[in-house]
């Protein structure tokens, strides 16, 4: 038995230089926090999370500015859904409209888990960048 092959680790297969740190992992889950607080806040807990972080260009600024958006644009889709229930077509758009209400932050939440940056398809863009 040579000393290499003692002090030398088995080889797994994984590499570690890819596996993320802690606070990736972190930051991703703060980023699904944020789209999942429009469950329940609407707009009011991505508006709180992008007013207090210090860079908006940081990972968990961008999560909360998308949602924001798109909170906003989902909004403006449910005032001209219940609009359209006086001209009977808002009937038929409301069950895609709650669909869209609750799956696109539940996508939203787990791609963001996974560290990518997400944007809501067919969402207004309120809140810039630099705003």
């Amino acid at each position: 038995m040579s000393h290499e092959s003692i002090s030398r680790a088995p080889d797994t297969g994984a590499n570690l230089s890819q596996a993320p740190d802690c606070a990736t992992v972190r930051v991703g889950l703060l980023g699904a926090l944020v789209h999942l607080s429009t469950l329940l806040t609407s707009f009011v807990g991505p508006l709180l999370v992008y007013l207090l972080r210090e860079s908006p260009d940081d990972f968990v600024a961008h999560a909360a500015r998308e949602a924001l958006n798109f909170q906003l644009t989902l909004a403006l889709l449910w005032i001209l859904t219940l609009i359209a229930l006086f001209f009977v077509i808002g009937f038929a758009l409301l069950p895609f409209l709650i669909l869209f209400s609750i799956g696109m932050p539940v996508w939203a939440a787990a791609l963001t888990s996974r560290g990518q940056r997400y944007r809501y398809p067919l969402c207004i863009r309120w809140v810039g960048r630099n705003a």
